[in-house]
């Protein structure tokens, strides 16, 4: 009688742990898609600015100016902008979780 109730209370303690693992694993899978995603469109927008807006020859030397005013060269510097922002936003995330993992592991 009392191994089964102990069996049953280590499956339930099996299944709540697993649970929580999943529910961590699911929420990781989702916040580090979008920093993918990020890292992603900023590698992109970069390329595409220097082919569509600032072109290696004379000629994209001289329309330059008015390609930068261009709205699809606007966009991309956007997405450049931006990408650059996020991307060191998550290294500041990272680095701090880091610290804190450390600075709770030494304190006790």
């Amino acid at each position: 009688m009392e191994t089964e109730k102990q069996e049953a209370t280590y499956i339930v303690s099996i299944k709540t742990t697993f649970n929580i693992i999943k529910r961590i694993l699911h929420f990781m899978y989702y916040s580090v898609s979008i920093y993918l995603l990020w890292i992603l469109i900023h590698f992109c927008a970069s390329h595409l600015y220097i082919y569509y807006c600032v072109p290696m020859t004379v000629s994209g030397l001289l329309v330059s100016p008015f390609l930068t005013c261009a709205p699809h060269c606007k966009a991309l510097n956007w997405a450049i902008y931006n990408g650059s922002n996020i991307i060191s936003y998550m290294w500041i995330i990272v680095g701090t979780w880091v610290c804190s993992k450390i600075f709770i592991n030494f304190t006790q």
